[in-house]
């Protein structure tokens, strides 16, 4: 008897959740990794190719590396350290005094967009830009204290309007909000003595870049040349800068860049040694004979990559310990 297989919907039901997923960039770029001291070669990483195809092939193995830093961080293939905008949406219990948890699967957060409360998904209101500004942040948690069931503020504060029961005391809610630390590249050349830069934006073919705000450090990574600013003014993708630069700053050839970033040093440091972990593991002709006469019965096997691979990977999650998400929130 064949299975049975339900009508296609004429209009599907999309997760708001899905435009945040599978977020990625590079930690570091391919000549920040050739000038790390990592003692690993990478002018034969495709074997007989051009310096081009070297090139490429390191950005490729770095984009890997960094990927695997957010699985490490955040357990699943859409959380990235890089500020960019994340959507949520859930099932959530008010407290008995009104207030409302938003328990979020990234950090750190920066900013909240919007926020929608509901009881279902398709009877939803938008909160107010007065409600928003009562909003707090604390860690991973977003906490909305003036939400009221009867549609009356609390001290004086602006509610949401639930003028009937919720389905077993929750509400459905949707939220955005951006996460992570601003990351991004140079756009354009950068005089020394200049006051302002432009920058490539978060999102392919965006026209800002997140998590940058007056105030805001970040780090030029540019060699010799790297240097700290801090920015006095953001104008679209152009950022004006509170002193001038100390050094010239020119693009390189792709797929080289030179970074704008306020990534912790740390974590690229973890990208480093993934970057040498994934080299290293493509493989070795050398062979793990049996270290003991208790295990000569077991036969020499070829090792699975070069000396030091395990160590790279061991290190670099010991160094993302402090940026991993120990709970997930569920949708």
């Amino acid at each position: 008897m064949p299975a049975f297989v339900p009508e296609q919907f004429a209009q599907p039901l999309v997760s708001p959740d899905t435009a945040s997923l599978f977020r990625r960039t590079p930690y570091i770029s391919p000549s920040e990794y050739a000038q790390a001291p990592t003692a690993v070669a990478v002018n034969n990483l495709v074997p007989g190719g051009s310096k081009i195809e070297q090139a490429a092939a390191l950005a490729a193995v770095i984009s890997r590396a960094s990927d695997e830093v957010d699985t490490i961080c955040f357990h699943r293939a859409d959380g990235t350290l890089a500020a960019t905008p994340a959507t949520e949406s859930g099932w959530i219990r008010p407290k008995d005094n009104g207030s409302i948890y938003f328990i979020c699967n990234y950090k750190p957060i920066l900013e909240v967009d919007g926020m929608a409360i509901g009881l279902n998904a398709t009877e939803m209101q938008n909160i107010s830009q007065s409600t928003a500004e009562t909003l707090t942040i604390n860690g991973q948690i977003i906490l909305l204290p003036c939400y009221n069931f009867n549609g009356f503020g609390q001290g004086g504060f602006p509610s949401i309007s639930i003028t009937r029961p919720t389905v077993g005391g929750k509400v459905y809610a949707v939220w955005r909000y951006v996460n992570g630390f601003p990351h991004t590249s140079l756009a354009t050349e950068a005089a020394e003595g200049e006051s302002e830069i432009t920058v490539d934006p978060s999102e392919p073919g965006g026209s800002k870049v997140y998590g940058v705000y007056e105030g805001t450090q970040l780090t030029i990574h540019d060699g010799a040349a790297t240097e700290v600013v801090v920015v006095s003014k953001v104008e679209g993708l152009t950022l004006k800068l509170l002193g001038p630069l100390q050094y010239e700053h020119k693009v390189p050839t792709p797929p080289d860049t030179v970074r704008v970033s306020a990534v912790p040093w740390v974590v690229e440091q973890a990208t480093v040694s993934l970057t040498s972990w994934l080299i290293k593991k493509r493989g070795t002709r050398a062979m793990m004979i049996p270290s003991s006469p208790a295990r000569s019965a077991n036969p020499p096997k070829q090792e699975e990559g070069q000396a030091g691979a395990s160590t790279d990977y061991r290190d670099a999650v010991q160094m993302l310990k402090p940026f991993i998400v120990p709970y997930l929130r569920s949708t």
